[in-house]
């Protein structure tokens, strides 16, 4: 008997990696799960690579912000749909140094980077269901597992960089010289005396329309039907998506838009843009 017992403990402990130290499990909501990520964040001491799905928590973004200041190694790779979410901390991060990228390749393919897991120096896994999001944090029924295992964050790490190295930045284009004519989006007078002429147009982006059917995105800088409206078509869609931009994060900023304007009876006034780099936001 003894000799079995020997033997079941030799097996056992021969699974175990003095690597596999912990798994630490928390759940949600209000489970713990954001101030333990943010301790972990707090102890890096060489890099953080984030891949995830969703990430709109300030309290999360803030600790990478602090990480980056700290001369911590921070990269973020996040997916298209980020582009769509208005409360999304990519242009936060970005503006604050943080590296961040888009996984666009995996949405031409008709998927989307699903993934939500971050490595701290080749040492520690941050992983599961949980998205660095509010509601994963407070309503969500959400799991969250730390592992402390070299092994397992070489693994993980492999996989960032690959997705990382197939992402694109985050960032617009350098513009051309613009026209010498700036027109303010609501006066009606200047727009009607500029028509077919190519202008500088300024406003603020009240809503983004889209149609699915053709993939076109409408700009409309007022709430009434026929007045100035931006259109992105199809074509011109996915080269935002390509260079990690979504028309829909144009909307409640101020941007300046340049272009020929043209008059439609059934829509009215509209520059149909070209390229990525004729519209650019003047103020968040």
């Amino acid at each position: 008997m003894k000799r079995y017992i020997l033997l079941f403990l030799t097996l056992l402990f021969s699974c175990y990696s003095p690597e596999d130290k912990e798994i630490e499990v928390y759940f949600s909501p209000n489970g713990g799960s954001r101030d333990a990520i943010i301790s972990y964040l707090n102890s890096a001491r060489d890099y953080i690579y984030v891949a995830m799905y969703a990430f709109t928590s300030r309290h999360l973004a803030w600790a990478l912000k602090e990480a980056e200041d700290d001369g911590i190694d921070v990269k973020v790779v996040l997916c298209v749909s980020s582009l769509e979410d208005p409360f999304s901390k990519a242009n936060f991060l970005k503006k604050n140094g943080v590296s961040v990228r888009i996984d666009t390749l995996t949405y031409s393919r008709g998927g989307i980077m699903h993934n939500k897991f971050c490595i701290i120096d080749d040492s520690i896994v941050i992983t599961g269901s949980y998205n660095w999001t509010g509601y994963a944090e407070t309503r969500n029924e959400e799991n969250l597992l730390i592992i402390h295992s070299k092994r397992i964050a070489r693994k993980f790490k492999r996989r960032f960089e690959t997705i990382w190295r197939r992402s694109v930045g985050l960032k617009l284009p350098e513009r051309k010289s613009l026209p010498k004519v700036t027109i303010d989006a609501l006066d009606k007078e200047a727009i009607r005396r500029n028509l077919g002429k190519e202008v500088v147009v300024k406003g603020k982006v009240v809503k983004v329309g889209y149609s699915r059917r053709s993939n076109t995105y409408f700009l409309n800088f007022s709430e009434k039907r026929g007045e100035f409206t931006v259109v992105i078509f199809n074509n011109l869609a996915e080269e935002f998506l390509k260079k990690g931009i979504s028309p829909r994060t144009f909307e409640g900023k101020e941007v300046a838009v340049r272009g020929k304007i043209k008059y439609y009876r059934k829509y009215g006034y509209e520059i149909i843009l070209k390229e990525v780099s004729d519209i650019w936001v003047v103020k968040d």
